[in-house]
């Protein structure tokens, strides 16, 4: 019998990107759900075996009063960024000054972070998110599919894409559910080399 996997997001574009991911790997073994803060779903959680929710999910259940079902397993995503997307910006010129667009100025600053960590030190990131003041636009915006928060004026969007499940993620939902065997699988092995440590 399948497992029913209930996967949390604040915007319901992450999480349908966030249960597409889900899917890929655990296609074979699970139903996967997808709730959001922000369009009301997660008022209406159906009972499943294991909730994987967002940071900025599990911030917003707590500042509004939403909880899981008693005695529910659930876990916090842990996000990255596709190999691809990383390659794209180290791409752009070296001290080339960047627009990243997020849907709040503190998904901004982690997700830049992140990027920093990966090895993308080459860029001056201006950090933005809507209701921002905002001076002289930068001619390119780099967003993790936010494009309708980027500024008029912008003249050219990186879009990178959702920002993707970690690997480690997918393995902590794999072990939670006992279902390890899996990770031996094509469908891990080709989602754990698209997506960045």
């Amino acid at each position: 019998m399948k497992k029913i996997i209930g996967v949390i997001a604040l915007d319901p574009l992450a999480g349908k990107a966030y249960a597409t991911q889900v899917y890929q790997v655990f296609r074979s073994r699970a139903v996967v759900r997808n709730y959001s803060i922000i369009d009301g779903s997660v008022e209406h959680m159906g009972q499943c075996d294991l909730y994987m929710a967002s940071t900025d999910a599990l911030d917003a259940m707590k500042k509004q009063g939403h909880s899981f079902p008693e005695g529910a397993r659930f876990m916090e995503i842990q996000v990255t960024y596709r190999k691809e997307a990383v390659s794209r910006l180290l791409e752009i010129p070296k001290d080339t000054t960047v627009l990243f667009v997020n849907l709040t100025e503190t998904m901004s600053r982690e997700a830049v972070t992140q990027l920093e960590q990966l090895g993308v030190t080459h860029l001056k990131f201006i950090l933005y998110a809507p209701g921002c003041p905002l001076g002289q636009i930068p001619e390119i915006a780099v967003t993790p599919d936010e494009e309708r928060y980027v500024p008029d004026g912008v003249k050219q969007i990186v879009n990178l894409g959702q920002r993707t499940c970690s690997a480690d993620t997918m393995i902590e939902a794999a072990m939670r559910l006992d279902l390890q065997e899996l990770l031996e699988e094509d469908d891990f092995r080709n989602y754990q080399e698209s997506v960045c440590a």
